[in-house]
């Protein structure tokens, strides 16, 4: 997904920390409900509020330490992944005997 959005707009709607971690742009989507009605909330979310919410999709509501290194580790190394696949060569084929 990195690489097509090297090209390409991806939007992507995920549950997965490992997914979250390598998005350019972070928003957590919540809802609450008021009387009968459900509101629905968006909000974007970057620096310390990104690595809390990797690590909670990562462990859950309770934070344990682990978890938000575990989030930390993974926002930095998304930055690792090239945007872009490198060309390939094209693939020789095998001279022909017969």
């Amino acid at each position: 997904m990195k690489q097509l959005g090297g090209s390409s707009q991806v939007l992507a709607v995920t549950h997965l920390a490992q997914v979250a971690a390598c998005a350019d742009h972070h928003f957590v989507v919540s809802k609450t409900q008021q009387g009968a009605a459900t509101l629905s909330d968006v909000q974007a979310v970057g620096g310390e509020a990104r690595v809390t919410e990797v690590a909670r999709m990562l462990g859950g509501e309770r934070l344990a330490g682990t978890s938000r290194a575990h989030a930390e580790a993974m926002l930095g190394g998304a930055d690792a992944v090239p945007a872009q696949a490198p060309a390939r060569k094209p693939a020789r084929s095998a001279p022909r005997t017969r």
